[in-house]
């Protein structure tokens, strides 16, 4: 289950049980004589450890001290007349076990002006056997006790005798619980999901992710998050269940480019944290001043099928081949230009798509200039000769332009061969990735980021159907000489595909 939560308000995602958005219930009841009246019950805010919830909540949302689920092991509960106690104890990562009691509830608090004067714990083995008991007298306290124990393993059964005293009240109280020892919950800070890069002003969604490995218990916490270091928004009191997986979602903006780290913490595990050496994950966010459009955006775009045909023979040598091709081919060329310096050792993104298919390269633009000694131009260039893929910035000196430029070449061709000079066999050949069509759709954004500035062009050229057939129906011969003498030749052309104009 994935549960979000609100940065700066505490508050689960979960539907709210109230019957409308202004917290309000309206109820007829009926005065003593009979006279029915309306009154109205409004939504009271609950308090997790003495912070109350916002008293307007926005509609849809339920206070975190609302629990999603529960399905974990719960404190055991005891009663004697109006009054309980609550017991717990859970093992930590040390080995040692911390026993509690408290005369109301974990939650909530003891109850006010209760007193716990004496205690009495018995422990027992697997098989049900008493094997100690200890008992704790003459206790002064608020209504509420603890131990830490070196003696109790995960799962052990113990049983508690509390004597509860009230101010006010000359008698006193006895509640027994039984329970068991449950290992502590451990949350961890899974994750952080945010975008790798975003622009300066512009708000954007952290997520952090928050895990219980143990799966005895649930536990509350608060989510924190840090940048660079300080604390910018908190969400206090989030419960997660036993072996379960919840949200905390947090809306930033970044008023300074640059690389900034962001940290995800849980702080306030209650009741205790098994480990907290997991409760942190960092990531880093690289911010770019809003972007800068590349103009006089030029494509070239071609997705083209052809075959051809070949045939040959010499006359004065008993010689000739022939040879039948399938190409499947895709080239693009980019153009575009800025008033504006861009040097390379900055980032780079191109991304095409067409429909739901997309094709994205990425990378950093080497930041050697290719052409120094040259008086007008700085030139920068990328590319991977595996997939056919060039950028090129060429930045004018006299003008204080630059030009970018995009390529890529992709496809399949398949050759196959008989004879003479040809292929002898079939022989297949890949040169980079070929985007696939829908339709006649057709997008391309290259950006390319160049100091604290991110340098963007869009194109979506129209795409047209082509169709091209040529065949030298028979052959064309010619002399080449007394070695060779004539050699004729006939071959067939066909291309069908899309391309811009």
């Amino acid at each position: 289950m994935k549960l979000h939560f609100l940065a700066g308000v505490s508050l689960l995602a979960l539907a709210m049980s109230c019957t409308s958005n202004k917290h309000t219930t309206a109820k007829t009841v009926k005065k003593a004589d009979g006279t029915p009246i309306n009154v109205v019950l409004k939504y009271q805010a609950p308090v997790i450890k003495g912070k109350r919830a916002p008293a307007s909540l926005p509609e849809g949302l339920t206070p975190n001290s609302v629990k999603y689920a529960d399905r974990g092991a719960k404190p055991e509960t005891g009663r004697s007349g109006i009054y309980q106690v609550q017991t717990r104890a859970y093992l930590n990562k040390a080995g040692k076990t911390t026993l509690e009691v408290t005369s109301g509830d974990f939650e909530t608090g003891a109850l006010a002006g209760t007193h716990l004067t004496k205690i009495q714990l018995k422990g027992f083995n697997t098989a049900g056997e008493e094997v100690f008991t200890n008992n704790f007298n003459g206790l002064t306290n608020n209504g509420t006790w603890s131990q830490e124990r070196e003696d109790m393993g995960r799962r052990q059964k113990f049983q508690i005798f509390s004597h509860l005293s009230k101010d006010g009240i000359k008698r006193n109280f006895v509640v027994t619980n039984e329970s068991v020892v449950y290992i502590l919950p451990d949350l961890k800070a899974d994750k952080i999901v945010a975008q790798a890069q975003a622009y300066d002003h512009e708000p954007i969604t952290i997520t952090g992710e928050v895990l219980e490995l143990n799966g005895d218990l649930g536990a509350r916490g608060d989510c924190v998050l840090s940048i660079d270091g300080s604390e910018v928004a908190r969400t206090a009191g989030i419960w997660v269940d036993a072996s379960d997986r919840v949200s905390c979602t947090f809306n930033r903006q970044f008023d300074t480019v640059g690389t900034h780290t962001i940290k995800f913490t849980v702080e306030n595990v209650n009741p205790a944290d098994y480990d907290s050496t997991n409760n942190s994950v960092e990531k880093t966010i690289n911010v770019v001043s809003h972007e800068t459009l590349l103009t006089n955006n030029y494509v070239y775009f071609e997705d083209m099928t052809y075959s051809v045909d070949y045939a040959y023979r010499y006359a004065l040598v008993d010689y000739s081949g022939s040879y039948h091709m399938d190409n499947i081919q895709q080239y693009i060329s980019y153009n575009g230009e800025v008033a504006d310096l861009i040097s390379g050792g900055g980032e780079f993104r191109v991304y095409e798509t067409s429909g739901a298919n997309s094709l994205t390269w990425s990378g950093t633009v080497p930041g050697t200039d290719l052409c120094q000694g040259n008086s007008y131009w700085s030139c920068y260039q990328a590319y991977d000769y595996n997939t056919n893929r060039y950028l090129t910035i060429n930045k004018a000196k006299t003008n204080n332009h630059s030009y970018v430029y995009y390529q890529r070449h992709g496809g399949r061709v398949v050759y196959h061969g008989i004879g003479g000079y040809a292929y002898l066999d079939q022989y297949n050949q890949e040169w980079g990735p070929r985007l696939p069509l829908v339709g006649y759709e057709y997008n391309i954004e290259v950006s390319v980021s160049s100091g604290t500035s991110n340098f963007v062009g869009r194109a979506s050229p129209t795409l047209h159907d082509y169709n091209y057939n040529y065949d030298s129906h028979g052959d064309h011969c010619w002399n080449t000489g007394s070695y060779y003498g004539e050699y004729c030749e006939s071959y067939r052309y066909n291309y069908v595909g899309k391309r811009s104009y």
